[in-house]
């Protein structure tokens, strides 16, 4: 999923880099959507609709015959305060359920300078590994159960 760029433009990067993408993305091996389509396809953010359309594509891939489905989300769109996005860290977590033991690499690329520490916080509690700064990291502390507990009404 892209954000700051276009489709076209990670087409014609990703050719450049010397990759059949274009082969790729018509054995439907490869698909390149901006993020107003999956994250804000109504004009606001559901976790349920993005949750939904993951599952689809892990779905999509095993039944292609592909064993591993490699997700990349630009979270970029998360920050410009569309409606549903307060609900992004209930997505994430629901997403680390969902997706948790499923044939899939995820990786969710946030802008450091630009996402609040407290969500950082929140986003590291989250996520069994985290890249910083070019450094792969396991999280000990990853709890998604925890995470949605504390964000439940009434607690």
């Amino acid at each position: 999923m892209c954000d700051r760029s276009t489709p076209e433009r990670v087409l014609e990067q990703l050719a450049g880099a010397d990759i059949d993408v274009l082969g790729a993305v018509s054995r439907e091996q490869v698909r390149i959507v901006p993020s107003h389509d999956v994250y804000l396809a109504d004009g606001r953010f559901d976790p349920d609709h993005t949750v939904d359309f993951y599952a689809d594509g892990v779905a999509r891939c095993t039944s292609g015959g592909y064993p591993v489905t490699c997700v990349v989300g630009e979270m970029s769109w998360s920050l410009r305060g569309c409606p549903g996005t307060e609900r992004l860290l209930e997505y994430e977590a629901r997403y680390a359920q969902e997706f948790g033991t499923a044939p899939a690499i995820t990786l969710c690329l946030y802008d450091l300078e630009q996402t609040r520490g407290e969500q950082l916080f929140d986003l590291l509690r989250l996520h069994n590994r985290v890249v910083l700064n070019g450094i792969e990291m396991r999280n000990p502390c990853v709890d998604p159960a925890l995470l949605l507990r504390d964000r439940s009404p009434g607690t």
